[in-house]
């Protein structure tokens, strides 16, 4: 590793390095789940014998000469060997435990704070759309929600004209990345607000997202069974998501929730049962989508307040997963002080927690008492 960081650092300006392309996945030419199985293969392979990618980070902070210049191109490269690791959450980790995000936020400032020239351009718009892919991948969705419109708002604009284009295309491709690549990142994006209201008042991207809703979801259960890791599948996994931030916003209730089609795709994946990381996801959108909607439907039995029996008082728990030791450290104080009924998710559900809205939508109104252990990561 030691012999790339030296090749690459004393190398000139132009590197005979392959084409950014050839580290781009055609998802027509390979078996997507065996693909997937390979890069679980691969990644823990540049991780555990070749120490990636730290090599890479540590060549990125190296304090360079005024005339050490090195390409954009080069730059590029560089960006997308990144990328491509985050795309799995071994990568995501590895990424995230050598603190890459300020890696990256440093290295922007440093080589990307004044424009190129006019025929550099082209790839530096190319390099940033590469930074921000990667930069939401790896961000947590509570930093996302700090997030300003004033650094993406350009790039934002960037990939959700790719998008665009990527869904006309016949490959699903536009420039460097598939269709499925861009939605990743806008279904990260939409977490913040801000973020979600900017690109859902785009001309016709709200109609966009829909049509290709339907249309995917149609693609993926025509068989009756849902093949989570095909395109289709991938597509699906980041509509949901944005449809799910989506039915927050008060504006896009009565649209949603009055159209038959859309609101059966979405019941029937609420019922789906599978293991697959994919399908778990979709799943846990779904039914809160069905929730924002209202359309939960919880059988309730009637409180009677003028009985409470105070030797059996119903207490329901909610925290932050991230939380879930300080959690555990209460319902243990409390299991030896209340003589009645804590519901907790890690005592009454099946993981994953959050994906039974019914029972914690059930539990909230039946319990008599709501704690909340309302922290930063609340």
């Amino acid at each position: 590793m030691q012999d790339f960081i030296h090749t690459v650092s004393t190398a000139p300006t132009t590197i005979p390095l392959p084409p950014t392309e050839s580290l781009m996945v055609d998802y027509f030419d390979f078996d997507i789940p065996e693909m997937l199985r390979g890069l679980t293969h691969i990644t823990h392979w540049l991780l555990d014998d070749y120490g990636y990618p730290e090599a890479i980070l540590e060549w990125m902070k190296k304090q360079r000469n005024i005339d050490e210049k090195i390409s954009l191109e080069t730059w590029l490269f560089i960006i997308n060997i990144l990328y491509n690791f985050a795309r799995h959450w071994i990568g995501i980790n590895a990424l995230n435990k050598l603190k890459t995000l300020e890696i990256l936020k440093e290295w922007k400032n440093r080589y990307f704070s004044e424009l190129p020239s006019t025929n550099m351009m082209k790839t530096f718009e190319e390099i940033l759309v590469a930074y921000y892919l990667l930069y939401v991948i790896l961000l947590e969705p509570k930093e996302m929600k700090k997030e300003n419109m004033t650094c993406i708002q350009n790039v934002l604009d960037n990939i959700i004209e790719r998008t665009i284009q990527a869904f006309n295309s016949s490959e699903f491709n536009c420039d460097l990345y598939n269709v499925i690549e861009y939605l990743a990142g806008l279904a990260k994006l939409v977490a913040n607000d801000k973020f979600l209201r900017c690109i859902i008042s785009k001309d016709n991207i709200f109609d966009l997202f829909f049509g290709k809703f339907l249309e995917f979801n149609h693609l993926c259960t025509r068989t009756g069974d849902v093949e989570s890791n095909d395109l289709h599948g991938l597509i699906c996994v980041s509509l949901y998501t944005i449809f799910w931030s989506i039915s927050f916003q008060s504006d896009y209730y009565v649209i949603l929730k009055n159209n038959d089609e859309f609101i059966r795709f979405v019941v029937e994946m609420s019922k789906t049962e599978s293991n697959d990381e994919h399908i778990i996801a979709m799943r846990r959108a779904a039914k809160g989508i069905l929730l924002n909607l209202d359309l939960v439907e919880i059988d309730l039995q009637p409180i009677d307040n003028t009985e409470t029996d105070y030797d059996n008082v119903q207490v329901m728990i909610s925290y932050a997963h991230k939380d879930t030791k300080l959690c555990q450290k209460l319902v243990s104080q409390l299991q030896n002080r209340v003589r009645g009924d804590i519901w907790v998710d890690f005592i009454k559900l099946k993981p994953p927690y959050d994906d039974d809205w019914e029972d914690i939508a059930r539990a909230i109104t039946q319990c008599d008492i709501v704690l909340m252990l309302v922290t930063e990561n609340y």
